[in-house]
């Protein structure tokens, strides 16, 4: 473990962001465990063609998930099947009473983070992050415009969860999503940017393929010549 990492997290100076890869285990229901983006696409291809809800043949589809099309297929499935039913495969993988956290997540809760940002759309780490006292952390998503600005005066740590909640079902999924968190909410763009300006992020079960995260780190290393300390 690199001794600066050690330090910054010591003093306070240190963020955790945290992908899929530390939910995958967390096990459901039906004995499978909670999907990366790949497997969710699968899944949600699979739950529309069962329903008759395609417009385009299941092989195409499953074509450009193979090839990382990730966005563009969640939006034509979230298309094809309207936001009810959208929602209601949603809450089926995400909501399910069986899903429980990690040792991975308790470890995460315990270190000492000055705050965690998650593109989950998972109940497990808030289930984890109590302080001292019984207190929960503070939770934000992109679209808490008016307290994102809290994030960096707060002493209490905090939890963003970057792409949505399950049950404010207020996912970022499907193109026009990204589009928003992207152009149309500057709020969120400038909380994330703070983050990676001012502290050390270590990455966590996540695979860097985000768009949203892609861009932002390519706007980072432009604007800092290379030099963004993560």
């Amino acid at each position: 473990i690199p001794e600066d990492l050690v330090k910054q997290i010591a003093g306070g100076r240190a963020v955790a962001f945290v992908g899929a890869g530390l939910s995958q285990v967390a096990v459901r229901t039906n004995g499978h465990n909670l999907p990366d983006w790949p497997g969710l696409m699968r899944e949600l291809l699979a739950w529309a063609a069962a329903r008759g809800a395609l417009r385009y043949p299941q092989a195409d589809l499953e074509t450009l998930i193979q090839a990382g099309k990730y966005v563009p297929v969640a939006q034509e499935l979230r298309d094809c099947l309207g936001e009810s039913r959208f929602r209601d495969f949603m809450s089926q993988v995400f909501r399910d009473p069986a899903l429980r956290p990690t040792p991975a997540h308790q470890r995460v809760a315990e270190i000492g983070f000055s705050a965690i940002v998650t593109t989950n759309y998972d109940k497990l780490l808030e289930a984890v992050c109590i302080q001292p006292g019984g207190t929960s952390w503070l939770t934000f998503t992109q679209d808490d415009v008016a307290r994102l600005e809290e994030m960096g005066r707060n002493p209490q740590p905090f939890i963003l969860k970057a792409h949505g909640d399950i049950d404010r079902m207020n996912v970022i999924l499907g193109k026009r999503d990204y589009r928003g968190l992207r152009f149309a909410n500057d709020a969120y763009q400038d909380a994330l940017k703070g983050l990676f300006r001012y502290q050390t992020v270590l990455f966590l079960g996540y695979g860097l393929g985000d768009p949203d995260l892609a861009d932002l780190l390519d706007a980072l290393n432009v604007i800092y010549h290379g030099y963004t300390g993560q």
